[in-house]
């Protein structure tokens, strides 16, 4: 073994080391998790503001999720969470279909971004960055004040500075003085 190989083996050593300490406290913040943090009551640190939701279609169709994450965000007291008229439709981004078919994947996204743009939000929110990735550059192209943001951003921005949020996790041992939480 060479100086290399000994400097390796001692960050997997504390890797791991790290991880065993902090896994019970840990929890998976994304689109499939939904359903297993209903239990926990956040607690909103942030201005009122209006939001959209856009549901990605892997998540509704394939997934088979409901509205576990829009739960979260319904619990936010300052955030109104505006409904889209159309949010079963696609905006057409999904695989190589907006590189085999860009004039009706435009289309599709120019009619997505008029719904958002019809609810008044201050931001849209989702779960699937490579929905929001193309929304936001569609919305950006209007010139349009609405943000795009991944949903667990959202709540972390929201609830920072409440610890209230972590309540629920397993108690703080010695030597960590925060919960974590890690994103999908």
């Amino acid at each position: 073994l060479n100086n290399l190989h000994i400097r390796f083996l001692w960050i997997v050593v504390l890797w791991r080391s790290f991880m065993r300490r902090v896994s019970p406290r840990r929890v998976r913040l994304g689109p499939t998790s939904g359903r297993h943090v209903l239990k926990i009551r956040l607690k909103d640190h942030g201005v009122p503001v209006k939001v959209t939701w856009h549901t990605s279609c892997h998540a509704k169709r394939e997934l088979g999720l409901g509205d576990e994450a829009k739960q979260l965000v319904r619990q936010l007291e300052n955030v109104e969470l505006k409904e889209l008229q159309r949010e079963d439709e696609c905006y057409g981004f999904g695989g190589t279909f907006s590189v085999k078919q860009p004039m009706i994947s435009g289309e599709m996204v120019q009619d997505k971004c008029s719904d958002v743009l019809k609810t008044g939000s201050d931001y849209l929110l989702s779960g699937d960055c490579g929905c929001l990735m193309n929304i936001q550059g569609s919305l950006d192209k209007q010139q349009s004040r609405v943000q795009s943001m991944h949903f667990a951003s959202f709540l972390w921005e929201r609830t920072r500075g409440s610890w209230d949020f972590f309540k629920w996790t397993t108690p703080v041992r010695k030597g960590f003085s925060k919960s974590f939480i890690f994103y999908e």
